[in-house]
């Protein structure tokens, strides 16, 4: 519930002139860092009319312009790391989606069980910063700092299937900046056999959305969507090593079983992937050669468990 309170028609002398000192004559240094950070573009709605009756009843009348102006203040704060203060063209374009508008506003939440202060995207496509009615002007330098949350939540909402900002950094983080470095070590382990590795995130989030959806709403719990979120990229290398530790443990120095390894694999490449039923009775997870191709599966409802165990049947196959 938003903004019930009528606005107000004029102001005191001191708020206009705090208004103009604390806000309009400083606020260029807040858009021009938006515009750098999120683009062009986008506008700041500070809604000084309509928020002056929560400020006045906390003794802020005064002070509007400088409330609004820490408020902002914090979008930049927070926004920065999600474009990489504007190199990820990728997250600007995210936010460019769920932000339609380019509309960034300051509002009054009247929900008394709302937090202090926050950041969210409306049903209109803005990026609203909201204070809850009793605290106006309070914890302003971090009301924005779940941004990137505010935004996940978004952009799930209107595409669910698109790969989240939060699971985008921990793919580049602990997959993309790793894997190099993880197929050199597993090609030393298979007398220096360049080896490749696949994970196609965009399609294990999409299975695994796709799994989370269909389930009735009491047994969402079964698939830890909001885990799989956080952690895609670094589980997706976890699964990876635990085939290196495997292929170490299980053939160390023998030619025999490195050579029948590289013949059975004969495409050199492993992929991981999301199946909704594993073989042979296995629950979490389990290898499979499809295709002269090694195949790491693992199922929605167990993303990320016992991910070193995947590979442990490997020689069976062979």
């Amino acid at each position: 519930m938003v903004m019930t309170k009528p606005p107000a028609t004029k102001f005191p002398l001191a708020t206009k002139k705090d208004i103009r000192d604390a806000y309009t004559d400083k606020i260029s240094e807040v858009t021009d860092k938006i515009a750098t950070y999120f683009g062009d573009g986008y506008t700041l709605v500070p809604n000084f009319e309509a928020i002056y009756p929560y400020a006045e009843a906390k003794d802020y009348g005064t002070s509007i312009g400088s409330a609004a102006f820490r408020y902002f203040e914090s979008v930049v704060t927070y926004g920065k790391n999600l474009t990489d203060e504007g190199a990820n063209d990728d997250a600007k374009s995210v936010l460019a989606e769920v932000i339609p508008t380019k509309t960034i506003k300051l509002v009054a939440e009247e929900d008394d069980k709302a937090s202090y202060t926050g950041v969210r995207v409306n049903d209109e496509g803005e990026l609203e910063i909201y204070f809850r009615e009793d605290s106006f002007y309070s914890n302003t330098d971090y009301c924005c700092e779940n941004i990137a949350q505010a935004i996940d939540e978004a952009l799930f909402k209107k595409t669910p299937t698109a790969l989240p900002l939060v699971t985008r950094k921990d793919l580049r983080d602990n997959w993309l900046a790793k894997k190099t470095d993880l197929e050199k070590e597993l090609a030393e382990e298979l007398n220096d056999t360049p080896f490749t590795l696949h994970f196609d995130a965009a399609a294990a989030w999409e299975a695994l959305v796709a799994a989370w959806t269909a389930l009735p709403k009491k047994k969402k719990s079964e698939i830890d969507l909001e885990a799989a979120k956080q952690n895609l990229g670094y589980c997706a290398y976890e699964y990876f090593s635990g085939l290196k530790s495997t292929i170490s443990y299980r053939f160390g120095d023998d030619e025999l079983m490195i050579e029948g390894f590289l013949e059975a694999v004969d495409k050199k490449e492993a992929h991981l992937v999301v199946v909704q039923e594993l073989s042979d009775g296995r629950t979490y997870n389990d290898c499979v050669i499809e295709g002269e191709t090694l195949l790491i599966r693992t199922v929605p409802g167990n993303w990320g468990v016992n991910t070193n165990d995947a590979c442990e049947k490997l020689v069976e196959l062979l």
